[in-house]
């Protein structure tokens, strides 16, 4: 189930990029769209059981990284993929939300 959820986020992404229109979010949003939506389908596989980590490698994967080389891999807004900080972001604001 969780392969067929990162399948699903990899093909969004790819759909993501070739679609470059004025409608389409900026680049930033669809990448915390994509792993916001990774994170919740770890978490959504997992219920109710409280999972004690993300898989980080996974999400990393999906987005296009090489393995241990987060800091220095750069995603398609210009951003690295360093996850300490992007995760204590992105797990900051969903927890705000009540996730």
């Amino acid at each position: 189930m969780m392969e067929a959820a990162f399948t699903k986020a990899t093909q969004r992404r790819k759909f993501i990029s070739m679609t470059d229109s004025s409608s389409s979010p900026p680049a930033n949003i669809a990448e915390f769209n994509l792993i916001v939506g990774l994170i919740f389908a770890q978490l959504y596989e997992a219920f109710p059981v409280l999972l004690p980590l993300i898989d980080r490698d996974a999400i990393a994967k999906v987005m296009g990284v090489e393995p241990g080389m987060w800091a220095a891999h750069k995603l398609p807004s210009g951003r690295s993929f360093n996850w300490r900080t992007q995760f204590r972001g992105w797990s900051r604001k969903l927890h705000r939300c009540g996730w």
